[in-house]
């Protein structure tokens, strides 16, 4: 997290267990991309996606 915020980049972690974890990715990385603002709520909860 604080190699993230150093470098202002977004933080994510996933698991590829899940499908929905890298439809979450995609749409972090387009929006990235084409400088959209990301409308996906921030997650932190442990054992889930982290997305910051």
């Amino acid at each position: 997290r604080n190699y993230a915020n150093i470098m202002n980049a977004s933080l994510i972690f996933c698991l590829s267990k899940q499908f929905i974890n890298v439809d979450n990715i995609f749409k972090v990385i387009l929006s990235q991309h084409f400088k959209i603002i990301c409308k996906l709520p921030e997650v932190k909860e442990v054992g889930c996606l982290i997305l910051e």
